[in-house]
């Protein structure tokens, strides 16, 4: 007699949470104002349009506040952004939701490391002045333009600016600096380090959206033989070794640059060979003409995507070193 074996496919309990529902909640929220926040990271050479691109979140209709951390003073390519008809490329409201904190950070007074460490960190709300982005300021008069800022109380409505990331790593390098003399310069490498992992961890498990701005670095490895080999171009964020690995904090990495005369971006994990870009939704930003942070979250449900290549895909990174003998593995600017 035979006999056969039904499988039977079990079905998830309702109220249970599975991947098939949490895909379900993301479908839906993606069709109205309700996507989750995302850390994004924008990188590239300068003047390509990294600072435009980062207030494009202003554009999102669910978004309320930006709260922007301006190191470099790139807040004024915002200010005076135009359309190709001339009209300004962002309306009043838009300009509205972005609060700005203006950070003078200098080797001598690393305010930019020190205020993100304190109020990524911080479990309880607190208050930073805008004119110095210092917190609990102690210089500036009471009527002074201030704001509260907790990062663990944000939400989907809000959004969080660093400008730039490569500033805020010299920042930690040189708050650490001033705590140790050159026979400590490994400890002190270790502790910005720790840092840094403690302030993109803060960044990953943000609720809200967070989106850094940074440079370029050359990043070189070193074989078997001892012969240093070009490992790729990858976001500057302090040491060749930190910058070639961010890219694990960020859901969405974008690459910015001047090709033919023209201002270019992609997001597609194989947009070019041995640079670092991806997307954890598969949105490819290259394939959108004049494409903004809208088009990336919050993308019309068919996206248009590239055909597929035969670029590689940077995937696990050898240890890179440093040239310096000196300093075995501070930064490497090769921008």
């Amino acid at each position: 007699m035979n006999t056969e074996t039904k499988t039977e496919i079990a079905t998830p309990a309702a109220g249970e949470l599975t991947l098939a529902s949490m895909r379900a909640a993301r479908n839906a929220a993606a069709e109205g104002d309700a996507a989750e926040g995302a850390s994004i990271l924008i990188w590239g050479e300068p003047r390509t349009g990294k600072t435009l691109l980062a207030g494009t979140i202003a554009k999102l209709p669910h978004i309320k506040k930006v709260y922007w951390f301006d190191f470099e003073r790139g807040l004024d390519t915002l200010i005076y952004a135009t359309k190709p008809d001339g009209s300004p490329y962002f309306s009043e409201e838009e300009l509205g939701k972005i609060v700005p904190f203006s950070i003078s950070d200098t080797p001598d007074s690393p305010r930019a490391a020190e205020t993100i460490l304190k109020a990524f960190t911080s479990p309880t709300p607190l208050t930073i002045c805008q004119e110095h982005g210092t917190v609990a300021c102690k210089v500036c008069p009471p009527e002074a333009p201030k704001q509260q800022f907790h990062l663990r109380g944000m939400g989907h409505t809000d959004a969080v600016v660093i400008d730039s990331g490569s500033q805020l790593a010299d920042s930690v390098l040189n708050m650490e600096k001033k705590l140790y003399t050159y026979k400590n310069l490994m400890k002190y490498y270790f502790d910005f380090t720790a840092d840094m992992r403690n302030i993109m961890s803060c960044i990953q498990a943000a609720k809200t959206h967070v989106i850094m701005v940074t440079h370029t670095t050359e990043v070189y490895y070193e074989n078997d033989n001892g012969e240093q080999k070009r490992l790729g171009t990858f976001p500057l964020v302090g040491s060749g070794n930190f910058s070639s690995n961010v890219g694990k904090y960020f859901g969405y990495i974008i690459y910015k640059h001047i090709e033919l005369n023209k201002f270019k971006q992609g997001s597609n994990p194989m947009y070019k060979p041995k640079i670092l870009t991806g997307t954890r939704t598969g949105v490819s930003i290259e394939a959108i003409e004049g494409a903004t942070l809208v088009d990336l979250l919050m993308p019309a449900p068919k996206s248009i995507q590239p055909k597929e290549t035969s670029q590689p895909v940077i995937t696990s990174a050898p240890k890179p070193v440093s040239t310096s003998p000196l300093r075995p593995m501070t930064p490497m600017i090769r921008s």
